[in-house]
């Protein structure tokens, strides 16, 4: 991903992930790393997956997030699960 992650690139995102969750994916790795602005429908989006994701008993790992991407991960409390595994 790069660029802005907002409500253009989110519903691409969602089709993306929904894909990946046949039942076989144990954990997903989301690189951030181009990302330079995260909007709610792109948080929205990513809290989404690490919530199914949780449900199936698997994992979302965010890696990459430059520092203003981090922050709103912050916010969201997004940096760790329920079950308190570090996210990132």
């Amino acid at each position: 991903m790069a660029g802005r992650f907002g409500h253009q690139a989110a519903p691409d995102f969602e089709r993306a992930a929904e894909s990946c969750l046949d039942g076989t994916v144990s954990g997903i790795v989301i690189d951030l790393a181009g990302v330079d602005y995260l909007s709610s429908p792109g948080l929205r989006a990513i809290v989404a997956l690490a919530i199914r994701m949780e449900e199936l008993k698997g994992q979302v790992i965010v890696r990459g997030a430059r520092d203003a991407v981090r922050v709103t991960l912050g916010l969201a409390d997004f940096t760790k699960s329920k079950q308190g595994k570090q996210r990132w």
